[in-house]
């Protein structure tokens, strides 16, 4: 019997390593990741998941997933090299399976981000706006309201981020439009029509995004809400300015 249980035992670790990673885990951990213990915890099992199942698709887009969030904060050289990696891994998964639209979506994202870190004007000279605007159009006609609408999202900042003669806020506005239509509560949305419409001349109308960004429910994702709101602060500080 004792030999019995013992055999058990040693079986069992790789009984879990043959169940695979713990994806409910590793969403229950992003949805916390405001937390620098979840945060942490959730770096140690995509790193585990990564060496496990390199190839698996849903390891690979929620790395991708978790890379953009820390790109975010990022700026310079750091971005761009985050990025890079992003759109790569991204790239694998929509080889791996084309009918995930995390795919190309997390891809975009990636080279979005490779772009700010290089700089908009290097990264147009680098040829990637045909790169980014292909994977996000896939993405948007596979699932335009994944990531609460973040595919909407991208091509309503695209359009503001663009430079003259490129740039367009109408447009810009429109889409993000598109995105609170469908998910009222993405504060990222709101922050980013109230920086277009500031930038249109609409300061008034700025104004009622931001004031929604500082006062809306943090409910569907504190840690993004938290971010938001404090870049937010900067530009309810623009829009004070021009309306005094």
């Amino acid at each position: 019997m004792l030999r019995t249980l013992c055999a058990l035992l040693t079986l069992l670790p790789a009984a879990a390593l043959a169940e695979g990673p713990d994806l409910a885990r590793i969403d229950e951990l992003f949805m916390k990741r405001g937390d620098a213990a979840a945060a942490k915890e959730e770096e140690s099992l995509l790193a585990e998941a990564m060496k496990a199942k390199p190839d698996d698709p849903q390891v690979l887009w929620r790395q991708a997933r978790w890379n953009t969030w820390k790109a975010d904060s990022l700026s310079g050289d750091a971005k761009k090299n985050l990025g890079k990696v992003t759109w790569e891994l991204s790239d694998r998964v929509a080889k791996l399976d084309p009918k995930l639209a995390e795919g190309p979506y997390f891809g975009a994202v990636g080279i979005g981000q490779y772009s700010e870190g290089a700089g908009i004007l290097n990264a147009l000279a680098e040829g990637l706006e045909s790169k980014f605007n292909e994977r996000l159009d896939r993405s948007i006609q596979m699932n335009s309201s994944l990531d609460h609408g973040g595919p909407m999202l991208a091509k309503g900042r695209y359009f503001f981020k663009l430079p003259w003669p490129m740039r367009n806020l109408s447009k810009s506005q429109d889409w993000l439009n598109r995105v609170l239509a469908k998910h009222p509560y993405n504060v990222r949305a709101r922050l980013y029509l109230a920086e277009t419409l500031l930038a249109d001349g609409k300061a008034k109308e700025a104004k009622q995004q931001i004031d929604q960004v500082m006062t809306g429910s943090d409910s569907y994702d504190p840690a993004e809400v938290a971010r938001v709101r404090g870049m937010a602060k900067k530009v309810q500080a623009e829009i004070e300015k021009e309306l005094k």
